[in-house]
C-alpha cells in the first residue's frame, strides 16, 4: 500500500513538473511592423491616423486588438493569423486626379476624413521580425440591392442521396425607396477563390492582380429581363431567382419551396437536360461557360456579383472578352501544357454588390477586388455539413418604420451568416 501511494505521488509530482514547465515556457514573439498604402487616387496625399489591427490567431480562434503608430512596431505572438486593419485617412478634396463627379460628392475646397481598411489573410507570423505590406481600400456601402442570401450547396434527400435543382439568389432591397429589378445580372466568377493559378493574359503583359483590381472576371452572366419598370420591388422587400421554380420538397423532404420565385435560369439544350415552369419569368442567359446546366459549386468556390450592363449585350460581349490562360505541370507530363481559357470582363464601376465565397480549408485568394469585398463567407468546408445550408446577410438594424436594414460593409465575413437553414424570401 505504502508502494502505492508512494508511486501515486511520485507520478502526481511528475505532471505537476510538466504542466508548471510547460505554463512557464516563453511563448515566442514577432516585431510586426506595416506599411500601408491608400490605393485610390482621391486619397493621394492623406494622412492617416487611428489605426488599428485586429489579429485572428487561426489556431487557437482567439481575436486581439492593438493601437497601431506609422513607422513602429508592435509584438505579436508567433502563429498564423487572419490581419485586418481599419483607420482613417484625412485628404483634400484638392489633390490632384480627383474627378469632377467625387468632387460634387465630396465638396470642393474641403479636409475630409474617411474611413478605410485592409485585410491580409493566412500570414505566417514567425522569426524576430516581420514587415507587412497592406492595401487600404475605403468601402462604398450599398443603399441599393444586396444579395442577401445564397444557396449553392445543394441538399440530401432521405435516402442520403444529393439533389441539386434547389439553389437560388435571393436580392433584396435595402434602400428607402422602390427600386426596379430590370436589367439586374447575376454574374459567376471565373477565378475559383480555392485555386490560385499563375494566370496571364492572351496578347498583353497585365497581370491579373491589375485586372483584378479593376474588374471581376466571371464565366456567367443571367439578367433579370424587363424593360426597366417592369419588375418594381419595395423598400425591405426581396425577389427570389431559383435555378428550377418548383416546390422541391415534393421531391425531396428535406429541400426548400421555391415554388413563389419572380425568376428562374433556365438552360435550353437539345437533350432537355433542365426544367422550365412557364408560369415564372426566365432569366435571359447572357452567357454561360457550359453548354449543359448551369450549376453552382456545391463546395462553394466560385464568387457571385450584382450589377447592370452598360452597353447592350453584343457590345458587351464584344467589348469585355476576356482570354486567358496559366501553364499547367505534372510529373508525367515532359514540359508544361498551355491551358486556355476564357471569360468576360466586369467594371468594377459597373458592380452594385459582391459576395466572396469559398471552401475556408482550401481558401487560397479573394478574386474579387478588396474594395467590393475584403472578406468571405461559407457553407460548410467541403464537408456534408453544407447540405440544405445556405450563407444569408445579417440584419444591421431596424428603423422606425419596422424596415430591416442589412449589414453591408463590404465584407462578407463580417455581413454573413454562413452554414444556415436556408429561408427563401424571408430576412430573419
Amino acid at each position: 500500500m505504502l508502494r502505492k501511494l508512494l508511486n501515486g505521488f511520485i507520478l502526481i509530482l511528475a505532471l505537476f513538473t510538466i504542466v508548471s514547465c510547460t505554463d512557464d515556457e516563453e511563448i515566442k514573439k514577432v516585431d510586426v511592423s506595416l506599411k500601408c498604402s491608400l490605393k485610390e487616387d482621391i486619397f493621394k496625399g492623406g494622412e492617416l491616423s487611428d489605426i488599428m489591427i485586429e489579429l485572428k490567431n487561426n489556431s487557437t480562434g482567439k481575436i486581439s486588438k492593438k493601437v497601431y503608430t506609422e513607422g513602429k512596431s508592435i509584438s505579436i505572438d508567433e502563429g498564423l493569423y487572419d490581419i485586418t486593419i481599419f483607420a482613417k485617412v484625412s485628404f483634400s478634396t484638392e489633390v490632384p486626379d480627383v474627378k469632377e463627379d467625387n468632387k460634387q460628392l465630396l465638396g470642393a475646397n474641403a479636409i475630409k476624413t474617411q474611413k478605410v481598411r485592409g485585410v491580409l489573410y493566412q500570414i505566417a507570423l514567425h522569426g524576430q521580425k516581420k514587415n507587412l505590406d497592406v492595401d487600404l481600400y475605403t468601402f462604398h456601402s450599398s443603399e441599393g440591392f444586396v444579395l442577401s442570401e445564397i444557396y449553392f450547396s445543394g441538399s440530401k434527400t432521405p435516402e442520403n442521396k444529393i439533389y441539386r435543382s434547389d439553389a437560388y439568389f435571393e436580392i433584396y432591397n435595402n434602400s428607402s425607396e422602390v427600386l426596379y429589378a430590370d436589367g439586374l445580372c447575376i454574374g459567376e466568377s471565373a477565378f475559383a477563390t480555392t485555386i490560385k493559378q499563375d494566370y496571364k493574359q492572351d496578347k498583353t503583359n497585365i497581370l491579373i492582380k491589375d485586372i483584378i483590381n479593376k474588374n471581376v472576371v466571371v464565366k456567367a452572366i443571367y439578367q433579370i429581363p424587363g424593360s426597366g419598370k417592369d419588375y418594381p420591388v419595395k423598400p425591405g422587400e426581396c425577389i427570389l431567382i431559383a435555378d428550377m421554380a418548383q416546390n422541391h420538397k415534393e421531391k425531396n423532404s428535406k429541400s426548400v419551396d421555391l415554388s413563389n420565385a419572380n425568376f428562374e435560369w433556365f438552360d435550353k439544350d437539345d437533350k432537355n437536360r433542365d426544367t422550365d415552369n412557364p408560369e415564372v419569368p426566365n432569366m435571359n442567359k447572357i452567357y454561360c461557360y457550359t453548354e449543359t446546366i448551369w450549376n453552382l459549386n456545391s463546395n462553394g468556390q466560385n464568387s457571385y456579383i450584382l450589377f447592370r450592363l452598360d452597353k447592350k449585350e453584343s457590345d458587351f460581349l464584344a467589348a469585355n472578352k476576356f482570354d486567358y490562360y496559366y501553364m499547367f505541370e505534372h510529373p508525367r507530363l515532359p514540359k508544361p501544357v498551355r491551358k486556355p481559357f476564357f471569360g468576360y470582363t466586369v467594371n468594377n464601376s459597373l458592380i452594385i454588390d459582391a459576395v466572396n465565397i469559398t471552401t475556408p480549408s482550401r481558401f487560397k485568394w479573394l478574386v474579387i477586388d478588396e474594395s467590393l469585398d475584403m472578406g468571405y463567407t461559407h457553407s460548410g468546408d467541403g464537408d456534408a455539413s453544407r447540405y440544405g445550408k445556405s450563407v444569408q446577410r445579417k440584419i444591421s438594424y431596424i428603423n422606425a418604420d419596422g424596415k430591416k436594414v442589412l449589414m453591408d460593409t463590404n465584407n462578407s465575413t463580417v455581413d454573413f451568416n454562413s452554414t444556415v437553414m436556408p429561408t427563401p424570401k424571408s430576412i430573419n
